[in-house]
């Protein structure tokens, strides 16, 4: 709850917490909060646990549990299984270190972990990025500047990295990465909505889904 500043804050103080070894309970529909900082998590569905394991593992239960599967292809009759799955998303700052809190202005990255099921060739990797009123405000794709990935083999795992120069505007988004091919018409191999999220923090607020670098020129006449 609460703006991007006061989330920090309660960030930084669940940290303080964790590292005085405090027992804390944690309770929370932000899974990448829950792989972040949780050793242990418990999923509940009206009143009844579903899941107690690790965080990643719940985390993706928790998924299951809200948005379900994607329809699977048809194929002569038989659903078509996945042909590659989405295990974890996140982001980066420069160094390389994630990150729940980003500043505005500096590079950044949001990343993608992805285990394939099946050989596919060219994949597309992309992540949806939603502000607080869930509008779509930034979908940095592999798309535009790597169109061409080459072949992925049956049990490969990779780590996807987008990078952009952060000048969104200062709110929480949610992040929803998104494997997908042309084979030969588009098709969505494996979404995880709202996986992870994001604070993105500024030292001003326009009212704009964006704030992008701009030069001024005034001449007087």
């Amino acid at each position: 709850m609460g703006d991007a500043s006061f989330q920090r804050k309660c960030y930084d103080e669940f940290g303080r917490l964790r590292e005085a070894a405090k027992t804390i309970v944690f309770v929370t529909h932000d899974m990448s909060a829950i792989e972040r900082f949780c050793d242990r998590a418990l999923l509940l569905e009206k009143g009844s646990v579903l899941e107690i394991g690790e965080p990643d593992y719940v985390s993706r239960r928790y998924s299951e549990v809200n948005f379900g599967h994607l329809p699977e292809p048809v194929v002569h009759g038989r659903a078509r299984p996945r042909d590659a799955r989405v295990l974890s998303a996140w982001a980066e700052d420069e160094r390389g270190e994630r990150i729940l809190t980003a500043l505005q202005g500096e590079r950044c990255r949001v990343c993608l972990e992805v285990e394939f099921l099946e050989d596919v060739a060219e994949p597309v990797f992309s992540v949806v990025l939603r502000n607080d009123v869930r509008h779509v405000i930034f979908s940095p794709s592999s798309a535009p500047t790597h169109p061409l990935l080459g072949r992925f083999h049956r049990g490969e795992r990779a780590t996807v990295r987008l990078s952009f120069e952060n000048w969104l505007a200062p709110s929480r988004y949610m992040l929803t990465p998104t494997i997908s091919t042309w084979d030969p018409e588009y098709r969505v191999i494996d979404q995880r909505e709202d996986l992870a999220s994001l604070i993105v923090e500024a030292p001003r607020r326009t009212g704009a889904a964006t704030d992008l670098p701009t030069e001024l020129e005034i001449e007087r006449l």
